[in-house]
């Protein structure tokens, strides 16, 4: 049976997404793998029942119960069941886990298979309902909190494509995961949060997808309280500052360099805030990581009023401006502030 003409038949996409669930499996959950692995290759087999090909809508849902009697194990039959979805808006999500690691590879194999031979949406068209797959496979990921890489995913899905690509696989990358930010956009901003929060957080990394969801809504929440506003002022003021002497990537600042007890007490307070952030952001407590780079403020500001950053001197000023760079660096871990609005 054919899949696409220049994606190959069923059997080929099958064992495409067998070892793209199998990955995916491994990176996240090592003990689905095996029902996953099994599942992957039954998931097309109804489509070439009489049944099926009666009854379309059935597909899925009839390689479950002949994968039922047939023996298979319930954890597969569930996994084939659930693997198309959701399948439309409003549908449930696969409730099992390893039904719902072969729906997000089936579904970014699809995906990355059609902008790969150029079968591409248009404003007008979608005849491969990539839109719709593009927000199954975020919206899986969300539910179940799958700290997973989108881009390693994709990149795995693109490795199993060699050979069928007809356009440049950096290129297909850089366009699916486009494709996945624009959904994630319009998901996020469906919950009600401001555009430039989302811009400004994205602009600091979406990947993983659970964690970037997590940034926008912790920032969203503390925009309300008093405190975000000049924080965010002095942040901007540093970002200005770094893109203005083109130093948004620096090296350490010297300690011996450092000639105002303002510098000193910034140097110590970023060590300090980077402790904590780190351990905050790895255990997901983004609001609280906020709190304390709020702390950080009135150390920033009186490095300001103290210090002359644009000095002179160009060691000193190179110094002064890697310090700010380590204030950037450790806004960034939630972040472009620059993209914020007012």
């Amino acid at each position: 049976m054919l899949f696409q003409a220049k994606l190959g038949s069923y059997h080929d996409k099958v064992l495409r997404v067998q070892r793209l669930a199998e990955q995916l499996a491994e990176a996240v959950a090592p003990a689905a793998r095996a029902a996953v692995s099994r599942a992957a290759l039954l998931c097309k087999a109804d489509l070439t029942t009489s049944m099926v090909g009666e009854f379309p809508n059935l597909q899925g849902i009839m390689g479950r119960e002949y994968a039922r009697r047939s023996g298979e194990p319930e954890p597969v039959a569930l996994a084939i069941g659930e693997h198309y979805r959701p399948a439309f808006s409003g549908d449930r999500l696969p409730e099992s886990e390893a039904g719902a690691l072969l729906s997000v590879a089936d579904k970014l194999d699809t995906i990355a298979g059609c902008f790969g031979v150029g079968l591409i949406p248009t404003g007008t068209s979608d005849p491969w309902a990539l839109r719709r797959q593009a927000l199954g496979v975020l919206a899986i990921i969300l539910e179940r909190r799958l700290v997973l890489s989108l881009p390693a995913a994709l990149e795995a899905a693109l490795a199993g494509l060699h050979g069928r690509l007809e356009r440049p696989a950096d290129t297909v990358r850089e366009e699916v995961l486009t494709f996945f930010r624009v959904r994630l956009e319009n998901l996020l901003e469906g919950e009600g949060h401001p555009g430039d929060i989302i811009r400004a957080v994205l602009a600091a990394g979406a990947d993983p997808v659970v964690e970037a969801v997590a940034r926008v809504r912790a920032l969203a929440s503390f925009r309300a309280r008093p405190e975000f506003t000049p924080l965010a002022t002095t942040v901007k003021r540093v970002t200005n500052i770094l893109r203005g002497a083109g130093a948004l990537t620096l090296r350490d600042p010297d300690p011996h360099l450092l000639r105002e007890p303002a510098e000193h007490d910034l140097l110590q307070a970023c060590a300090t805030v980077k402790i904590q952030v780190d351990g905050l952001v790895a255990a997901g407590e983004f609001t609280g990581a906020l709190e304390v780079l709020a702390g950080l403020q009135a150390t920033v500001d009186r490095f300001f009023t103290q210090v002359l950053v644009m000095a002179d001197d160009p060691q000193v000023r190179a110094t002064r401006l890697a310090l700010l760079g380590k204030v950037a660096e450790l806004f960034s871990r939630i972040a472009d502030f620059a993209q914020l609005a007012g």
